[in-house]
Order: C-alpha cells, then sequence, then structure tokens
C-alpha cells in the first residue's frame, strides 16, 4: 500500500494552475483517528434522544466544578439517566454497550479545563463501569460481556494509566494534597480523603493490569515496569505527604491492601515496613485523642469524620469496633520478624488501647475486632450501589491473659482465626465478576474488600 501511494505520488504534478503548490500527506491510524475525535465525534452521533441527553451533560460537565453542588445534584444524576435510558432502549445488547463506550469517549473530550475536570471524568467512567458490569452480568452473551471488557481496559484502565503519567509528577511533591499547616480539622481530613482517593486508583490500576497482561517476556517487562512507576508515586506520598497515613474509615481497609500490595509486588519491603510503623504511631494519636482528628470511623462515614473533626466533639465517631485493625494486624503476617512486632504494637495500642506498661490510655476502652462475609448475591448488590447480603462476624479478644499479648501468640491466634474462617466461608472457586471490578465496586460504595479478595494471598506471602 505504502509503495502504490509512494508511486502515485510521483507521477502527480506538483503544483496547481503552474504557481500553487502541492503537497501529498499519507495518512496512519492514528492521524486519522485523530481527525476523527477532533472534528467528527459529537452527540449526533448517537441515536435520536440518547444524543440529546449526552449533548446536555457534556455541556453540562464542560461548565460544571467536579464535587460542586452542581456536580451532585445535577451532573451525576443526568449522567446515570443517560446510562439507564441507553440500558432500558429497544437496541440490541452490543449496540447498547457500543453506544455507552461512545457515550464516554465523547464526554472525555468534552471535559472542560476546570480544577478536578480529570478527576470528574474518571468518577464517570466509574459508574458507568460498574453500570456495564451489572447489566452484561444479568446476560448469557459472551459478545456483550467482551465489549464490557474491552471498555473496562480502553476506557476505565487506560483513563487511570494516562492520569497517573499526567499527574504523578504532582503527586511526588511534598504537601501534593494538603495544606501546608497543622494537622487538624477539615483540612487534615480533606487531605486523608484526597490521598486515598489516590492511593485507591494506583492501587487498583496495578491490580487490575496484572491479570491482563500476557505471559511473556513483553508483558513482564510491561508489568515490571507499571510496578516501579506506580511504587514510585507511593513511595513518595508515604514520606512526603501526610494525608497517605490518615485513612479516615473502616473501608480505607481497602487501599492499605492495594498499597501493601503494590510494594510487596515492587520489592520494596523497606518502604512497606515503614508505611506500617509510621501509620501505626499516626493512629494512636487518634487513638488516644491527641490530634484532634477522631479514630477510623466503623460507620464508614466521611460526614461523621468531618464533623467530629470540625467541633472536635468525638462522640459519635463509631469508634467501638474495627475490622481495619483486624486487617492491618493480617497484613503484617508475611513481613516476619518485624511483622510480629508490630503487630504486638497494634493489637496493644490501637485494639486494646494501653501502653507499653499495661496502662489503659485516658479515655480509651478497648475496641472489638470484627470481620464479615459476604452471602449468596452480595457481589451483585455491591455493583448496584447496595451492601446487603453480608454477615458480620465477632471476634473475641486475641489473648487470655498479659502474658499472651505478644507478637508471636497474636500472630498464631490470627492464623488460626483465617483457618476456621475458611472453613465456614470458603475462597470463591469461581467469580462471576473480574476481582478488580468488585475491588472498583467496594472503593466508590466505601465498603471494606470482602476477606476472599485478600485473605488467602496475604497468608500465603513470606518476606
Amino acid at each position: 500500500g505504502i509503495e502504490l501511494f509512494d508511486r502515485f505520488v510521483e507521477n502527480q504534478t506538483k503544483s496547481i494552475s503552474g504557481n500553487r503548490e502541492l503537497h501529498f500527506e499519507r495518512w496512519n491510524l492514528t492521524s486519522i483517528s485523530d481527525e476523527v475525535h477532533s472534528n467528527l465525534l459529537s452527540p449526533a452521533l448517537l441515536p435520536e434522544g440518547i444524543s440529546d441527553l449526552l449533548r446536555y451533560a457534556a455541556t453540562h460537565f464542560k461548565q460544571c466544578q467536579v464535587g460542586s453542588d452542581s456536580w451532585i445534584q445535577f451532573m451525576l444524576p443526568n449522567w446515570d439517566n443517560l446510562i439507564s435510558q441507553v440500558l432500558d432502549s429497544r437496541e440490541q445488547d452490543y449496540r447498547k454497550i457500543s453506544i455507552l463506550s461512545m457515550s464516554a469517549v465523547i464526554m472525555g473530550k468534552s471535559r472542560g479545563h476546570s480544577n478536578g475536570s480529570d478527576v470528574g471524568y474518571i468518577e464517570l467512567v466509574e459508574k458507568l463501569m460498574l453500570r456495564m458490569w451489572d447489566y452484561a452480568s444479568h446476560l448469557d452473551d459472551k459478545s456483550v460481556k467482551a465489549l464490557v471488557s474491552q471498555a473496562w481496559v480502553e476506557l476505565y484502565l487506560s483513563e487511570l494509566e494516562r492520569f497517573y503519567q499526567k499527574y504523578g509528577s504532582y503527586l511526588r511533591q511534598a504537601h501534593a494534597v494538603s495544606m501546608i499547616s497543622r494537622a487538624s480539622g477539615l483540612d487534615a481530613i480533606n487531605a486523608g480523603f484526597n490521598a486515598y482517593w489516590h492511593l485507591a486508583r494506583i492501587g487498583l490500576f496495578t491490580y487490575a493490569i496484572e491479570n491482563l497482561t500476557e505471559d511473556s517476556d513483553d508483558g513482564r517487562e510491561y508489568l515490571s515496569s507499571k510496578y516501579s512507576e506506580f511504587a514510585d508515586i507511593v513511595e513518595r506520598m508515604i514520606y512526603n505527604e501526610p494525608g497517605s497515613l490518615r485513612p479516615l474509615i473502616d473501608a480505607h481497609q481497602a487501599q492499605v491492601f492495594l498499597i501493601w500490595r503494590l510494594l510487596a509486588k515492587s520489592g520494596r519491603i523497606g518502604v512497606l515496613c515503614d508505611f506500617l510503623n509510621l501509620l501505626v504511631d499516626r493512629l494512636l494519636a487518634r487513638r488516644i485523642n491527641k490530634v484532634g482528628i477522631p479514630f477510623i470511623d466503623g460507620h464508614n462515614s466521611y460526614k461523621i469524620v468531618a464533623e467530629a473533626a470540625g467541633t472536635k466533639e468525638m462522640q459519635g465517631v463509631g469508634d467501638q469496633s474495627s475490622f481495619f485493625c483486624l486487617a492491618l494486624m493480617e497484613y503484617c503476617i508475611p513481613i516476619q520478624e518485624f511483622g510480629s512486632s508490630i503487630i504486638e504494637k497494634i493489637y496493644r495500642q490501637l485494639v486494646l488501647g494501653i501502653d507499653g506498661y499495661g496502662e489503659q490510655y485516658t479515655e480509651t476502652k478497648p475496641l472489638d475486632l470484627i470481620c464479615w462475609a459476604p452471602k449468596e448475591g452480595w457481589e451483585l448488590s455491591m455493583l448496584k450501589g447496595k451492601s446487603a447480603n453480608s454477615v458480620g462476624i465477632s471476634l473475641e479478644y486475641l489473648h487470655d491473659s498479659e502474658d499472651e499479648i505478644h507478637g508471636e501468640r497474636i500472630v498464631s491466634k490470627l492464623r488460626d482465626y483465617k483457618d476456621e474462617y475458611l472453613l465456614k466461608y470458603p475462597i470463591p472457586t469461581k467469580l462471576d465478576i473480574p476481582s478488580s471490578v468488585m475491588i472498583l465496586a467496594c472503593l466508590t460504595n466505601d465498603h471494606a474488600l470482602p476477606p476472599y479478595l485478600w485473605r488467602g494471598y496475604i497468608y500465603d506471602q513470606k518476606f
């Protein structure tokens, strides 16, 4: 084809009317795609009715400040309505997925230049992905599921990769998402929220690409490079961004696992140990109410946390029980000797609320360690944003006497509990929804990860 093109050009005149030069340019697929993206992508490409909804949504997106009242009350409901209109239409199933994918591409092109527009686009795509996976899960059509899988990679994972290639250098800077001030009040809560939003997406991206990458030299090289690239961002955030050491709700257990996994995969065990140690120290200051920031909220409510930080009244915070602390101890088990010491520190200081002399910290009471297990249908409920279909489990203390409050004994108790748990709630052998999609559903719904997504993996590791 190139030879034919070159031969054609050689035989053409090089001017028009004798004095105007004529140039020939060979387009490749990339340049053609760029031209289409720049000049042809518009809501008019979509079916009548849907195009009007998309045109309105795209115009609003360009003008709307992400996170504002207008964004929450109008932009998100309008986007959700557009998705529903397409999925409820009489179009064939594969056409519905294609229409929604094209809608997302057009929305991406329509994003404005306001602060946070890229974050807003990710939020819109995440909502779309969960709706599409939910829709496909009810169909016995492999071609539709293949289209949804393609959209998951090309729309969502590619957007995350592009986003952190664009903003990764900013996140490596000191106080990238926080105010350079004393860590108290709403600024501190905002920093924790923003930091854990980024840590969630960084961790999810590196989790998701592992199962999608071919087992080849090129595939392994790509994985290694991405682990290194994204672990660099996380490492700098741990040391430079106070918000990365400020989990706010019990469900932030998910982000800590994703950080744990990325640092372990990239071989940064020293950084992982620093992260866990620093995290426990910061949490202790909150546990004994020394910094005006509430301890991790078991209700998974940012509103409760923000109100407590603003008013300095901690009574409304759900800090009587903790799944976060149980998971945090389990994350330390693979790290051998260091793990035992940090587990004892977590159990003694955060769970029991006692100091190194066995004395109870002022105004603290021991936490109840809790776990949970999903019931049948939990995955589909979570895709819809519902947190039902699960059972709560209360653990007894991991010690019977003061002499048993030491790392190795607690590790043994945790292993025994894990074995008992798996006997009653075994890890599913088959998942209809990819695990990375379920992680996204948990992240967007502020829900802790089900133990089957991480417990088996954690206990199989040894550093």
